[in-house]
């Protein structure tokens, strides 16, 4: 039997009796908007969306629930532990380090990046395995979905957007804000940044109309539409592109209204986990993510892969909005939840581990359909009715083998590679 840290009596526990256990003050309740309500209505969930009413649909659901409820005393070692920061620096960065908080360009630790020291001594004596086996307990807890009450605190910490918001002033996010409002210290928009904000106010009033909690006095809207415009004046090159307001709704939710923290939440998303160019406007590096993605497919769905190329199905023009918006509007809510978690807490791995899931978990409908419009929807209805998010996870870490950032990596290497050859050869022909 393994033995992990609790899982003894307090005389037996070997992690106890090395030093005596710390109690810090309990974890407090994420700060919530004064423009949020304290609950949602009845028949929504979590986050104000309406529940489903197909009865396998809720089985699934009440399942996960109950097996949430059962791990969630897991994590009271966390509840416990220093307040809002139980969190802090307890998350390797999703790009920067590797699985043991330890950062090196050339992959040999070089730095010691995130210490567990103030967690952790009370819990493992060893110095030496300190760092392991406490990053391997917040992950492996991470993948099997985080508390609701301690998600937004995670999204926080796991994502970077705490150390994001650390490297700049304070203010600074008001005054990205407030860009383009003269009223409040802005500037008047140029007429490229008009068309930007358009577009902006256009897609906001048609993110989530089925929630209450979102569209309520247009609580939803409008912290929504102010953290795209700050993105927007952040990331001039990009600007805006139709499925970032669906992220941003969503951070938004997952905050409770935390306009500040949603925004360097989405900031952190797309700058640490999505590709270069996935929202550029030619949406180029969304066109190189399913390439890789299809490569990724070739390897673990061979038949899938095989019935794609029969039926001349490029997931990028019938599934963009998988990546475009980062699997928000993909799957029911709560699965989105539960994938993000393991996102930030892993990286864009887990966005290709739970895409390559969802599409083993559903290979004979999909080879069953045999055009195109078919598939289209058979992949739609896929996804929207993943609601044995347990399952989803199980089969994205078990059930397709290995997908490693360096695996990633490697096949958008050779994608590049493919994509520059074709430029010069269109070159030539020109």
């Amino acid at each position: 039997m393994t033995w992990t840290p609790g899982s003894l009596p307090a005389d037996q526990d070997p992690s106890l009796a090395a030093a005596p256990r710390v109690v810090f003050p309990p974890l407090p309740a994420p700060a919530i908007s004064r423009d949020f309500p304290a609950t949602v209505p009845p028949g929504h969930d979590a986050y104000g969306f309406p529940l489903p009413t197909d009865a396998d649909a809720l089985a699934a659901r009440a399942r996960c629930d109950a097996s949430a409820r059962k791990r969630s005393p897991r994590w009271d070692l966390f509840r416990n532990a220093r307040g809002a920061d139980a969190f802090k620096n307890l998350y390797p960065g999703c790009n920067a380090a590797d699985d043991f908080g330890f950062i090196g360009a050339t992959g040999v630790p070089s730095k010691r990046l995130f210490p567990f020291d103030h967690l952790f001594d009370a819990l493992i004596p060893t110095p030496r395995s300190k760092v392991r086996r406490a990053w391997a307990m917040l992950k492996n807890l991470t993948r099997k979905g985080v508390p609701h009450d301690l998600r937004p605190h995670v999204w926080w910490h796991a994502s970077g957007a705490f150390a994001a918001r650390e490297s700049w002033s304070p203010g600074f996010y008001a005054s990205l804000r407030d860009a383009f409002d003269p009223s409040a210290g802005g500037r008047a928009p140029t007429e490229r940044e008009k068309k930007t904000l358009e577009q902006i106010d256009l897609d906001v009033e048609r993110t989530f109309p089925e929630n209450p909690v979102f569209t309520d006095e247009k609580r939803g809207p409008r912290g929504t539409r102010r953290i795209l415009t700050a993105l927007a004046k952040l990331k001039p090159e990009t600007g805006y592109c139709q499925g970032m307001n669906y992220i941003a709704g969503f951070a938004w939710l997952v905050h409770e209204g935390d306009e500040e923290k949603a925004f360097w939440t989405v900031f952190a998303l797309l700058q640490n986990v999505v590709a270069d160019r996935v929202h550029s406007h030619d949406i180029g590096g969304c066109v190189s993510e399913f390439r890789v993605l299809h490569r990724l497919i070739r390897r673990s769905l061979p038949r899938l892969h095989r019935h794609f190329e029969k039926t001349g199905t490029d997931l990028v023009m019938v599934a963009a909005r998988w990546l475009l918006c980062f699997l928000v509007e993909s799957y029911p809510p709560e699965t989105t939840a539960r994938a993000m978690d393991a996102i930030f807490s892993e990286g864009v791995k887990v966005w290709f581990r739970v895409v390559l899931a969802t599409l083993k978990m559903n290979e004979r409908e999909i080879l069953s359909a045999k055009t195109l419009p078919e598939i289209m929807t058979t992949l739609r209805s896929a996804f929207r009715e993943t609601h044995d998010r347990d399952a989803l996870m199980r089969v994205a870490f078990a059930g397709i083998g290995r997908v490693s950032r360096k695996d990633i990596q490697r096949h958008r290497d050779t994608v590049r590679k493919e994509e520059n050859a074709e430029k010069e050869r269109k070159k030539k022909r020109e």
